[in-house]
């Protein structure tokens, strides 16, 4: 038994604010119960239509009604009235009709305190309306965000909003869209039917379809798995190839680490020795001129009897300087910059900031 939406109600709710409708068996007034959502559940005997048009159920949130079957439908002036079934009075919007596959759906959802992220399960959030409703709140239409306007609310996935605020406890966020229902509902399954879903063993591996991608040439599950069995023999023979390659690997990372741990290789114009710079060969490779500071012992607090080779490797003319406080072959701030490309020196700290340079050129 599948509800759909009302459909084929020719009516301008907005013209009866305040009015009631309720569904009947088809030309009887016997009331036809009409739920609050597509799966049949939350079922009502009638609703009423508020001032702007809408129908709304006793919480005052908007919803879409779901009927199964044909129906009747009439709009009463008053709540007595239809809960009496009297037709007397009241107009008659459908007779004979049956909901509409593809119409509109609707969420309705109670806030609880303090919350702003609300999942909408039967709308897509970015396409459909959005509205509060509630004992304290300003009810009525709430803004998507668009771009950096940020309004109402924004979307965070196909079926979430997140609330730039939230609302008392207990209003309720009612949202209306559209689903797409292919014609022709299936009714059963494997021979289960209500709330139909696929089951283990519904389907074997012949039966499902594959659409060939990179070395996947099959086109059914079966054929990829036989593909797949001829990779894996095909991988085992290259696996003793790989450990070869892996242990190779291994080896020239070993190197690498080791470089690493012996040259510290400097391509700017600017560079200051730190702790970890002890034991290795500090280069500055660049065209233009250079300079290696060595900063103080407060700053840098390289090991005592610590020592390192400096070497000019570009054409750029590499200075070493001392900063203020710090001895360089006993001169206070001293500097001292290499004569030729490709130069290397020495330094060594024998005492807390106090460094010794060995090579050629003169500290100054």
């Amino acid at each position: 038994m599948a509800f759909l939406p009302i459909a084929h109600v020719a009516i301008n709710y907005r013209d009866y604010p305040n009015n009631w409708i309720k569904a009947y068996e088809v030309g009887t007034t016997t009331p036809k119960p009409m739920a609050l959502k597509s799966d049949g559940t939350n079922q009502v005997a009638k609703l009423e239509v508020n001032i702007d048009g809408f129908l709304i159920s006793s919480g005052n949130a908007l919803v879409i009604p779901y009927i199964s079957g044909l129906f009747d439908m009439f709009l009463f002036p008053t709540e007595a009235e239809a809960d009496a079934n009297n037709t007397t009075n009241a107009i008659r919007i459908a007779d004979g009709s049956q909901g509409e596959e593809g119409s509109t759906v609707s969420d309705t959802i109670e806030l609880s305190d303090g919350q702003t992220t609300v999942t909408l399960p039967s709308v897509i959030a970015d396409t459909a309306i959005i509205y509060i409703q509630g004992q304290n709140v300003d009810q009525g239409k709430l803004l998507k965000a668009v771009g950096s306007q940020a309004n109402d609310y924004s979307v965070t996935d196909g079926s979430t909003i997140e609330l730039t605020r939230s609302y008392p406890e207990g209003s309720f966020i009612s949202a209306l869209g559209f689903t797409e229902i292919e014609s022709g509902a299936v009714i059963s399954v494997f021979a289960r039917t209500g709330a139909v879903a696929s089951a283990n063993g519904d389907y074997n591996a012949s039966q499902i379809t594959n659409t060939p991608a990179g070395n996947i040439t099959a086109v059914e599950q079966q054929a990829v798995n036989a593909e797949l069995d001829g990779f894996i023999a095909t991988n085992t023979a290259n696996v003793a190839t790989n450990v070869t390659n892996i242990a190779t690997n291994v080896t020239e990372i070993a190197i690498a680490k080791l470089n690493d741990a012996i040259y510290n290789k400097q391509t700017g114009t600017a560079y200051t020795l730190v702790p970890g710079d002890r034991g290795k060969t500090v280069s500055i490779n660049n065209a233009a001129a250079n300079i290696i500071t060595i900063d103080t012992n407060a700053n840098q607090a390289i090991v005592l009897n610590a020592v390192m080779l400096l070497r000019q490797l570009g054409a750029g003319v590499t200075t070493i300087n001392a900063v203020a406080g710090v001895l360089l072959n006993g001169v206070d701030g001293g500097s001292v910059a290499f004569i030729d490309r490709y130069d290397t020196a020495s330094i060594d700290q024998q005492d807390t900031d106090d460094w010794i340079f060995s090579g050629s050129g003169v500290v100054s």
